[in-house]
């Protein structure tokens, strides 16, 4: 459960990532996050570009992420 938060507080920031550097920095495979990524994207919490493999969090889905940062 530890790396799905890390994951959505990752997220959190609203910037576009890749599927390298998130499965770099949570330490898995990131063929096993790809997975992952696409159940979300399919679900519409996420956005993911297959090709260029970048990621983002829909907005309406922040309140998932534990650092929203209420000022911005």
């Amino acid at each position: 459960m530890q790396k799905l938060s890390n994951f959505f507080e990752l997220l959190g920031d609203q910037r576009r990532h890749t599927l390298g550097e998130i499965a770099e920095k949570l330490g898995i495979p990131k063929e096993k996050l790809k997975q992952l990524v696409q159940l979300l994207a399919k679900e519409g919490i996420i956005s993911y570009e297959e090709k260029t493999e970048i990621v983002k969090l829909d907005p309406e889905w922040n309140f998932l992420c534990e650092k929203n940062d209420e000022s911005l």
